[in-house]
C-alpha cells in the first residue's frame, strides 16, 4: 500500500511539475512576442525583458527622451520606476513628464509611478549593495504585478548590471542613460556589451547601436518571415490550381447532366411523338384506301383529315417543347 501509494504521489508531482513548466513556457513565448510601445521612434515596440541604453548629449535630450519613454509605459497600464541622476533632478524630470501627461498628479496618487533620486536608490544606507538592488527590483515587480499592472518599466543608470545578472524572462524593461561627453570609445563599448542594444541621441538625430546578438536575432526573424511569405505564396498557388480545377471539374459535371437530362427528355418526347404520328400516318392511309376504292364517303374522309390536323398540331406541339428545353441555360456561377 505504502509503495504503490507513494507512487502515485511521486507520478502526481511529476505531473504538476511538467504542467508548470509547460506553464512558464508558454508565458515566456508570450512575454517575448508582446510588444510594447517603448514611447521612443526610432526604437518602436519592445518586448518585455529588453535592457536597452541610451547615449545622449544634452539635458533636454535626456528629459525629452525619458519623460516619453515613461509617458508610454503608463498609458499602457505598466507601473514605472524613474531613478534621476545628474545632470537632472527630481523636480526637472516631474516638470517634464507633466509637460507632456497633463493627468500626471492621477498616476502619482495612484502610486503607478515613482520618481526618486537615483543616489537613495542605490545607496541606502550609504553603501551599494548589488545584491540588495536586484531583490529591491523584484520585490516591486512582485508588488505591480499583484497590483494588475501589466509590468514595470524602469529608467536609471545601471552601469553596474552584467548581463548575467540580468534575466529576460520577466515582465520588465529597464533603459539606462549615459552622457556622451563622459563616454570613451572603450568605455561606450563596455556600455554596449552590457545591454541588448544601445540608442544615441546627438545633435537632434538619432542612432542605433545593435550587438551581434539582436543583428543575428533580426536576421533569423527576416528569415523566417521570408520563408512564410514564400509558403503563403506557394499555398496561394495550390489553392488557385485547386479552385479552377474544380471549376474544370464542374463544368464538365454540368455538361455530363445537361446531356444525359436532354437524352431522358428526348426518349420520353420520342415515345410521344410517335402517337401522333402513327395516328397521322393512319387516317392518311386510310384516305388513300377511299380513293383507291373509288367511295365516295366524304364524311369519313373529313373527319380522317380533321384527325390528321389535330394530331398534326399536337406533334408540333411537343416539337416546341423540344425546342424550349433546349434553348434553356443553367444559371452561371457568381465569383
Amino acid at each position: 500500500m505504502g509503495k504503490y501509494g507513494g507512487s502515485a504521489r511521486l507520478d502526481g508531482h511529476l505531473r504538476d511539475d511538467v504542467a508548470e513548466r509547460k506553464r512558464i513556457d508558454w508565458e515566456v513565448i508570450r512575454m517575448t512576442t508582446e510588444m510594447r510601445n517603448s514611447g521612443i521612434d526610432v526604437v518602436g515596440g519592445m518586448p518585455w525583458g529588453t535592457h536597452f541604453c541610451l547615449f545622449y548629449e544634452t539635458k533636454d535630450d535626456i528629459l525629452q527622451t525619458l519623460a516619453s519613454y515613461c509617458r508610454a509605459g503608463l498609458v499602457s497600464d505598466e507601473f514605472c520606476l524613474w531613478m534621476v541622476s545628474e545632470p537632472i533632478t527630481v523636480n526637472e524630470a516631474t516638470h517634464a513628464l507633466n509637460e507632456i501627461l497633463p493627468e500626471l498628479d492621477r498616476y502619482v496618487t495612484n502610486h503607478s509611478i515613482e520618481i526618486v533620486s537615483a543616489r537613495d536608490w542605490y545607496l541606502e544606507g550609504g553603501t551599494f549593495n548589488l545584491e540588495r538592488v536586484i531583490h529591491g527590483w523584484h520585490a516591486q515587480l512582485t508588488r505591480a504585478l499583484a497590483s494588475g499592472y501589466a509590468g514595470v518599466r524602469v529608467t536609471g543608470d545601471t552601469a553596474w548590471l552584467e548581463k548575467k545578472d540580468w534575466n529576460a524572462n520577466q515582465r520588465l524593461a529597464v533603459l539606462c542613460t549615459y552622457p556622451l561627453a563622459a563616454c570613451g570609445a572603450s568605455e561606450i563599448l563596455d556600455v554596449v556589451r552590457t545591454h541588448q542594444f544601445a540608442t544615441a541621441r546627438r545633435q537632434g538625430s538619432w542612432d542605433v547601436i545593435e550587438t551581434a546578438g539582436v543583428k543575428q536575432a533580426k536576421a533569423e526573424i527576416k528569415r523566417l518571415n521570408e520563408e512564410l511569405e514564400q509558403r503563403v505564396i506557394e499555398r496561394t498557388k495550390q489553392l488557385t490550381a485547386a479552385s479552377e480545377a474544380l471549376c474544370e471539374v464542374q463544368a464538365q459535371l454540368a455538361h455530363v447532366t445537361r446531356v444525359t437530362t436532354l437524352g431522358e427528355v428526348t426518349a420520353s418526347f420520342a415515345h410521344e411523338l410517335k402517337q401522333p404520328l402513327a395516328a397521322i400516318a393512319n387516317n392518311a392511309n386510310a384516305c388513300l384506301g377511299l380513293l383507291s376504292s373509288g367511295r365516295d364517303d366524304l364524311e369519313v374522309a373529313h373527319e380522317a383529315l380533321a384527325d390528321i390536323v389535330s394530331d398534326t398540331n399536337r406533334a408540333s406541339a411537343i416539337i416546341d417543347r423540344v425546342r424550349g428545353l433546349a434553348k434553356r441555360r443553367l444559371p452561371e456561377k457568381v465569383p
